[in-house]
């Protein structure tokens, strides 16, 4: 079906979107962006969150994003405020467990918000972005009454999540996890995801056909900035329980032990309390803010740190956090902490940037030639990343990605 334009009508589904920060919000903000320039109009359903318009729909041309009201439960109230470790764990638990029905209100908001709009407007296609608890719930009873085609976008490996732990509880959540994410995308088209170890540990999970569909970066005028000493290594974004921060700390050990001082990691948007085991001389924590203030912390920074996910002692594959396309845009050298040998090695390797570091010994080697490098040249040189390169790993291209997707299965 055709409508303003000649355009295809999509809805899209997600918790979070622009002003919200977040990577989920992020993704979906560059689809809404994006799309129409390949014949395709978005109208976006997302979480009202503290932020005050003066209609709960905003219009961009023939694009709309519609916030909707929704009442927060019991757990995310009570949970972020928690002290107990202990008892937060525990709730966060019984939260799993319980995921379907602690949803239900927030399902129904979503629900009735959707099914009043298709009441009065058609829609071709619906794309739902998150947890298959929420939205993927909700697109596929939608699909069950409008018998519109949805599709699942899984921006991270949910269900099969190998950062659980592998105790008995997380084992069955695990399992519970995986009937209730094939209940759901059971009469979804297909499904897009961010990496290809992604794409086929989903296909073999839930026996529908996966796209690749990454982050991608946001392009912003190309400005070099030198920075003032000390050298600067910057980490931007969270923290994760699966990140090993000993590492970085025995690397920042070797600086303090040869009295190496003119060094100084930078970490944007972080949890301090997750930085407290890190000698506070080499640290210098920068809350977070927006992606455009976000990105002059990155011009102003030396290098760059990406710090790899893992279970156990093992490096998860598949998982790359968004922040690795913004670091190649910024075509600065990148320390990685340990390599997935998958998708992040691939890219950087391509891209010239990556400084692949397997012990604290070979970080503090780089940071010594990048240390002297700066004191000589008084800059780090940016890496001559290939153009061609840069164009296939922007948001642009993996909206138009997105959109050659939707158009093959409205065939």
């Amino acid at each position: 079906m055709k409508h303003e334009n000649n355009h295809i009508r999509v809805l899209i589904l997600g918790e979070y979107f622009p002003p919200n920060p977040n990577t989920a919000a992020s993704r979906l903000h560059s689809f809404f962006h994006f799309l129409p320039e390949y014949g395709i109009t978005p109208v976006v359903f997302c979480r009202k969150e503290s932020i005050k318009f003066e209609s709960p729909i905003q219009q961009t041309g023939n694009s709309e994003v519609h916030y909707v009201q929704v009442t927060p439960d019991f757990y995310e109230r009570n949970i972020p405020r928690l002290k107990n470790k202990m008892l937060k764990n525990i709730l966060i638990a019984i939260s799993l467990v319980f995921e379907n029905s602690r949803f239900k209100r927030k399902h129904d908001q979503y629900k009735r918000a959707i099914r009043n709009y298709l009441l009065i407007h058609s829609a071709d296609l619906i794309l739902a972005s998150g947890t298959p608890f929420l939205m993927f719930s909700v697109a596929s009873e939608i699909n069950q009454e409008f018998k519109i085609p949805w599709i699942a976008d899984y921006r991270d490996d949910w269900s099969t999540n190998r950062v659980f732990n592998t105790n008995r509880l997380a084992l069955w959540l695990r399992w519970l996890d995986s009937r209730r994410e094939k209940k759901f995308t059971k009469n979804a088209s297909c499904f897009t995801t961010v990496s290809n170890i992604l794409r086929q540990r989903i296909e073999k999970s839930i026996g529908k056909k996966g796209y690749l569909v990454e982050n991608g970066f946001w392009e912003y005028p190309e400005i070099q900035i030198l920075s003032a000493k000390p050298l600067s290594v910057l980490y931007a974004g969270s923290i994760y329980n699966s990140q090993d921060l000993n590492f970085l700390n025995q690397t920042i050990q070797l600086l303090k032990a040869q009295n190496i001082r003119e060094v100084e990691f930078i970490f944007l948007g972080s949890q301090p309390e997750r930085l407290t085991n890190l000698d506070n001389d080499y640290v210098k924590i920068i809350p977070k803010v927006s992606r455009e203030k976000a990105w002059e912390n990155i011009l102003h920074s030396d290098v760059l740190l990406y710090i790899s996910f893992k279970s156990g002692n093992e490096i998860l594959k598949g998982v790359p956090a968004s922040k690795l396309y913004d670091y190649i845009y910024s075509r600065k050298p990148i320390l990685v902490q340990e390599s997935d040998r998958d998708i992040v090695e691939e890219k950087l390797s391509q891209s010239g940037q990556g400084l692949f570091c397997e012990t604290p010994e070979k970080m503090f080697k780089y940071i010594l030639s990048y240390k002297r490098q700066k004191e000589t040249q008084g800059f780090i040189a940016p890496i001559d990343v290939p153009a061609t390169f840069l164009a296939q790993n922007s948001r642009k291209h993996q909206a138009y990605l997105l959109s050659e997707v939707i158009k093959k299965h409205l065939q």
